[in-house]
């Protein structure tokens, strides 16, 4: 519709896909803006789950990849609940948990590795493969 210039606009998140959005951004037809974000989009894990598991999820998930495939490269990774526009959230908090498979793998080594620490014949982080 905004292509045979049957609509003139279009407002709001999840109206357009991410990758018409990254296509319409490169088209000089076009002018796409973005606000600053009014929130995240975040997984939150259960407290109850041991440490070392919360870190192995978090250390396995790389959300860069994520990004490029799903939202079509235009968010950016976050590692806080609230945006950094929000009110008093523009604070850099550490320590990042960013991705690292590798660590992520030795993470998880007492459940998934043999007493030499070489993996088992499954091989992954909980059931994922590299």
């Amino acid at each position: 519709a905004l292509i045979d210039e049957s609509l003139d606009a279009v407002v709001g998140a999840g109206v357009l896909e991410p990758s018409d959005v990254h296509t319409l951004m490169y088209n000089d037809d076009f002018a796409v803006e973005h606000t600053d974000p009014i929130m995240n989009s975040v997984v939150i894990l259960n407290g109850k789950l041991d440490k070392d598991v919360r870190k192995t999820v978090v250390h396995a998930v790389n959300k860069g990849y994520i990004i490029d495939k799903e939202l079509g490269g235009i968010e950016k990774p976050v590692s806080q609940l609230f945006p950094e526009s929000a009110p008093f959230c523009d604070v850099y908090l550490t320590p990042k948990a960013d991705y690292d498979y590798e660590k992520a793998k030795s993470l998880n080594c007492n459940s998934e590795c043999t007493a030499d620490g070489t993996e088992d014949d499954d091989g992954g982080i909980l059931g994922m493969s590299s």
